[in-house]
């Protein structure tokens, strides 16, 4: 499989591994945040994919948009204190909200 990097052009349907970087995310975290949000195509028995028209609409659902910071023809005021926490619209840092602590490695009867 060639780098994704240097590829011309993206498929239509991305297998996990190459949804995952098409959405610069890990494999793992691309199956906790994305896979619960964007439904696969099925390619054939067994092969699942990801349409890039799927996952380009759920990264624009992401994206914040210049509108949104107007309300009733007003712009929206960047001092005022946030009323949610910031990851409680964001599916991404919501999911990585919710990952447990990162274990810490031990080495037993290591030299002090």
């Amino acid at each position: 499989m060639p780098d994704p990097a240097g590829m011309p052009y993206w498929p239509r349907a991305l297998r996990e591994h190459l949804a995952a970087q098409y959405c610069g995310l890990s494999a793992t975290t691309f199956r906790q945040v994305v896979m619960p949000s964007v439904a696969p195509v099925q390619l054939t028995a067994g092969r699942i994919a990801w349409l890039r028209e799927d996952l380009d609409a759920w990264l624009d659902r992401l994206k914040p948009s210049a509108r949104a910071a107007v309300v009733d023809g007003t712009p929206a005021d960047d001092n005022a204190a946030p009323t949610e926490p910031p990851h409680a619209r964001n599916p991404i840092a919501a999911g990585l909200a919710n990952l447990p602590p990162p274990r810490r490695k031990t080495r037993p009867n290591a030299p002090r």
